[in-house]
């Protein structure tokens, strides 16, 4: 097509023939180009695809939980080792106390955090089963008169070995990472208890060093694993309202024991556009030989052209195939000897004549017949 728009046809056409030739060939490569920038445009602007594998675990590390408050506070942590509660132990040793800080709206943050790998079970094991929270306010300022926003606690989640909430904002952090901050987190009426659910999950995401040639089509490169949790909190139907029970009470335990693995990767490549565009460059050529036919036939390639393979079999043939001129023919002997000749030079370099040939030995066959 390209040499057509150049060069022309070989044969000679109608001047509204040619230019009409040549419109087509420009408006061809002008939807080549346009698809091939929309395709890769899509490639860089898109998102990689995640795809997951599953698989169980008996055990699930508790997680670690921020509560936050307006007012001065306390927590206390039991581990239950039975459905009832009949067997019951303390796990203060894992919580930092409420202490003040810069914050306005919650200035008082405690912290649960798992010491020596505490994995909540599932029922089949000896346990543990259930974390309880409970936290006590025990400032005299607080009164059941307060407004909703003084008198909510603030509770943020995270995976037992990633603790996000220290690098929060920092420049380090992904837009995953930074989206961890706001999925788990919840705000927990007074008087009240919760159930807090949570799952395992594995992100891998694909290395910012390798991204470009991810997006070329080499196999992605992935960072270091980030493990993280996603979770529901459900409200339960008891209410405490006696004086001397907890402010609020949280109860702990893993919604399920899979672990589920997430692997970005990349569905669209530059690679996968350069071969969606070529193909749509087949269809537009069998449109074009489709309108205005095809050359004659051109038994040499580029590799003939570039290693001087051409003019070595050219040379070759010279010795062996002639040009047939009648003016230079003595007998009918060497006139069939120069079309044999020619007729092997098509066979072997131009068309494939092995049709003719059987046609050629089957009217043989019927003559020896006769």
């Amino acid at each position: 097509m390209l040499g057509h728009l150049i060069k022309g046809p070989q044969r000679i056409e109608p001047k509204l023939v040619l230019w009409f030739r040549r419109i087509v060939i420009i408006l061809s490569l002008i939807l080549l180009i346009i698809a091939l920038s929309t395709l890769c445009l899509r490639v860089f602007n898109e998102r990689p695809t995640v795809s997951t594998t599953i698989k169980t675990d008996d055990k699930i590390l508790a997680p670690i939980i921020y509560m936050e408050f307006k007012h001065n506070f306390s927590i206390s942590c039991f581990l239950y080792y039975s459905i009832n509660g009949t067997n019951v132990a303390s796990c203060d040793d894992c919580i930092s106390q409420p202490t003040g800080g810069n914050g306005i709206d919650f200035p008082y943050i405690g912290r649960f955090s798992p010491k020596h790998d505490i994995g909540l079970t599932t029922y089949s094991e000896p346990g543990p089963y259930y974390v309880y929270l409970h936290m006590y306010v025990n400032t005299t300022g607080l009164s059941f008169n307060d407004t909703a926003q003084d008198s909510t606690l603030r509770m943020i989640a995270f995976y037992a070995e990633k603790d996000l909430l220290p690098v929060y904002n920092s420049n380090s952090t992904s837009p995953f990472e930074e989206s961890l901050f706001y999925s788990n987190k919840y705000l927990l009426a007074r008087n009240s208890q919760y159930i807090f659910l949570y799952s395992r999950k594995i992100r891998k995401m694909i290395d910012k060093q390798h991204e470009f040639s991810s997006m070329i089509g080499f196999p992605s490169k992935h960072s270091e694993p980030l493990n993280y949790i996603e979770s529901i909190i459900e409200p339960l139907p008891m209410i405490l309202n006696s004086s001397d029970q907890p402010y609020s009470v949280v109860r702990v335990n893993p919604r399920d024991f899979t672990i589920v693995t997430e692997e970005e990767q990349r569905h669209s490549t530059i690679i996968g556009a350069i071969g969606t565009v070529v193909a749509f460059y087949s269809s537009v050529v069998f449109i074009y030989i489709f309108l205005f036919g095809v050359d004659s036939i051109r038994p040499w390639g580029i590799v003939h052209n570039c290693c001087g393979i051409k003019e070595k079999t050219q040379k070759k043939l010279l010795k062996d195939v002639h040009l047939i001129n009648t003016d230079d023919l003595e007998s009918l002997t060497q006139r069939i000897n120069d079309i044999e000749n020619f007729h092997k030079f098509l066979r072997h370099n131009v068309v494939d004549s092995s049709l003719f040939v059987s046609i050629q030995q089957e009217e043989q066959e019927k003559g020896e017949c006769k």
